[in-house]
């Protein structure tokens, strides 16, 4: 089975492998620490992907550059401060499939939402919103 690391610290993809059987139980795949079976999407230029394992989903990160120029007006600063809220919204979409997932699955079923679920979209909603009222102000 195909596998995809990642960095430990930084939870930046490293790359893919095939997980090996355990010598012991061969019905069981041997599976680095840091690593997954879901695999990243598709490359963007400019931003790396990272793993949220808790979520366990891969979200862009703006990748490394030499640091801009200072921005010369405010027009340059609120466009700069407009990308970076995009950025953060697209992964806080990103980590909010796999606990909606579970949500939507209890509730299809007529079981009980897990609360950490709950509490997880609940956070990610309220920073979403609190960001889409700044990037409002930002390009109005």
């Amino acid at each position: 089975m195909k596998i995809y690391t990642f960095d430990a610290r930084t939870l930046a993809y490293t790359g893919d492998a095939i997980a090996q059987p355990l010598p012991e139980n061969p019905d069981m795949l041997a599976m680095p620490e840091c690593s997954t079976t879901v695999p990243p999407a598709e490359d963007r230029e400019g931003f790396s992907q990272h793993f949220d394992a808790v979520s366990s989903v891969w979200f862009y990160r703006q990748a490394w550059r030499a640091p801009e120029p200072t921005p010369q007006s405010q027009q340059e600063i609120d466009a700069m401060r407009a990308e970076e809220v995009r950025a953060r919204l697209l992964a806080i979409d990103a980590a909010s499939v796999r606990p909606a997932r579970a949500v939507a699955l209890a509730l299809a079923a007529g079981e009980a939402v897990d609360d950490l679920d709950r509490e997880q979209l609940l956070d990610l909603e309220e920073e979403a919103a609190a960001l889409r009222f700044e990037l409002h102000s930002l390009t109005t």
